[in-house]
């Protein structure tokens, strides 16, 4: 096992302060990361500054990927769908599940700035669905190992079961008498655990 910190892998403020960050997850490929938090934007970053050291310093090897800014509350969880990691999740204060994919028809674009940033997006990702139910913080986000279904939990004591194809709401649970902080499938698939 190997730990690194880099120091580049932040989340920032207005005031250029280095802010919390909620949530993290490796793509399936093991080539980026997500991260989610408190400044209410997602940044997609290469491993490869992380995985080979001769990288880390090289101009033309990117550290940030992306940075997508359409939440408008803190990010509180971040998900990639198994296998192929084609869709990423995200949950926030905002009530909202938002589900993204890359958009490959830009490839060879040559990136566009974030608002109010300095930053230049190398990847374009982009919301392909808006998920609607929760009343409260999303706080938790599991896709079923098939991705058949995403699962998704709150501070409104709801957890609520998606299509993982259509993005459809299938069933609301609504049986826990507290907040619901952790929702996860067992490895086949058949049963949700949740917390």
């Amino acid at each position: 096992m190997h730990l690194a910190k880099p120091s580049w892998l932040a989340h920032l403020d207005d005031k250029n302060q280095r802010t919390s960050i909620f949530s993290i997850h490796v793509h399936p490929d093991g080539t980026r990361i997500a991260t989610g938090g408190l400044d209410n934007k997602i940044k997609l970053w290469s491993t490869l500054p992380i995985t080979d050291g001769s990288k880390a310093l090289d101009p033309n090897v990117p550290n940030l990927l992306c940075t997508l800014g359409l939440h408008n509350g803190s990010v509180l969880c971040v998900r990639w769908s198994n296998r192929d990691g084609r869709y990423l999740a995200s949950g926030s204060d905002d009530q909202l599940l938002l589900i993204w994919e890359w958009d490959k028809s830009t490839e060879g674009w040559a990136g566009g700035s974030v608002f109010g940033s300095g930053e230049q997006n190398i990847e374009n990702w982009k919301v392909v669905r808006r998920l609607t139910g929760h009343q409260s913080d999303v706080v938790d986000l599991a896709w079923s190992r098939d991705n058949t279904y995403l699962a998704s939990c709150g501070l409104d004591n709801l957890v609520f079961i998606w299509d993982g194809r259509t993005f459809e709401k299938l069933h609301k649970l609504d049986m826990h008498q507290g907040f619901v902080k952790g929702v996860t499938w067992d490895p086949v698939g058949e049963f949700l655990a949740t917390e």
